[in-house]
């Protein structure tokens, strides 16, 4: 009993992972594809810099490194905030004369007139504070160097809230498209022992084979991830998958071919086919006398999978470790 109980959970760990893998992969795709990271630094860089003449002077600094701007030269990689302000103070001061008679921040014209460049209200203000409560420039260096990092972290946040976004997302499409309810699973884990001892095997084998570290930069090779993924789910030969059988039509051929003494031409692979929640047919009002339980089920089942999934892939490789005694 203990054996059987302990065979299950390493299956459904199993899945959750492979299953966590293909929702990390996904994601991948739709970054790559999408550029969301660069974008979102790219928006926050907007919002710090908001004088456009400003902005394009800073980003065109030979000190700020364009390696992975987008297709579009519009979305930029993130640039180290002590970078930035270095950017930005030498497109104010404009020259290192101007550089030198900064260095105590005593000019007060030559202030001025760098602040008088910034054609955005708020930026200038900002900018203004900062010189003008400096002690010298290295301490307005260090205080534009916070604000930055303060903003870029800002872009950090917003960048995990949105793939946090599309991890519940696709990971919820992903379970459902593939139909991988965790109450069936682990029923049919429970109730046939050679596939049990199938996916113990599988899930020793994945232990060394998985790579939770590669993540790959482009959108060909994330989705070519996706697809050995996808293969290596469905090699696992579990009951996921959704399918569509009018039970009540073949249990009326069986039945008249039964009467007439002759084989059925195909049975029923199931002892109770109107309980297979993988079959649509039976979760449909009018076609079952216990759709409604069966949908209940069908979603419980559904839901917990997606819960299990957002713990992501590392979580249930640590727990595979363990549970097979690899770790």
């Amino acid at each position: 009993m203990g054996s059987s109980i302990i065979e299950v959970g390493i299956g459904l760990v199993l899945v959750y992972m492979v299953l966590s893998l293909l929702v990390s992969q996904i994601n991948n795709v739709i970054k790559n594809a999408l550029n969301v990271r660069a974008n979102v630094y790219r928006q926050e860089l907007e919002r710090l810099l908001r004088d456009p003449g400003i902005r394009q002077k800073v980003l065109a600094h030979p000190a700020v490194d364009f390696a992975n701007r987008s297709r579009d030269d519009n979305s930029i990689k993130e640039i180290a905030p002590e970078t930035l302000t270095v950017a930005l103070i030498d497109v104010l001061a404009g020259t290192s004369e101007a550089l030198d008679l900064l260095e105590n921040l005593t000019n007060s014209p030559m202030v001025a007139q760098m602040v008088a460049q910034v054609g955005n209200q708020d930026l200038r203000a900002r900018i203004g504070d900062v010189l003008a409560t400096a002690r010298n420039l290295a301490d307005a260096k260090n205080r534009l160097t916070q604000w930055f990092d303060s903003g870029l972290q800002q872009a950090r946040n917003l960048y995990q809230r949105r793939m946090q976004f599309f991890s519940l997302l696709v990971g919820g499409l992903v379970v459902i498209v593939l139909n991988v309810d965790t109450i069936y699973v682990g029923q049919t884990l429970w109730n046939d022992p050679v596939l049990r001892q199938t996916t113990v095997q599988a899930a020793n084998a994945a232990i060394d084979q998985v790579n939770l570290t590669a993540s790959a930069t482009d959108v060909q090779a994330s989705v070519v991830d996706v697809q050995q993924t996808v293969g290596q789910l469905l090699d696992l030969r579990l009951p996921i998958g959704w399918y569509h059988e009018d039970v009540a039509a073949r249990e009326a051929e069986i039945a008249a071919a039964q009467a007439a003494g002759l084989p059925a031409s195909v049975e029923f692979t199931l002892l109770n086919p109107r309980q297979d929640s993988r079959n649509l047919w039976n979760l449909l009002p009018g076609h079952n006398g216990n759709w409604f339980g069966l949908l209940l089920q069908k979603l419980v089942g559904l839901v917990l999978t997606t819960l299990a999934v957002m713990q992501g892939a590392p979580f249930w490789f640590d727990l595979l470790k363990k549970v097979t005694g690899r770790s």
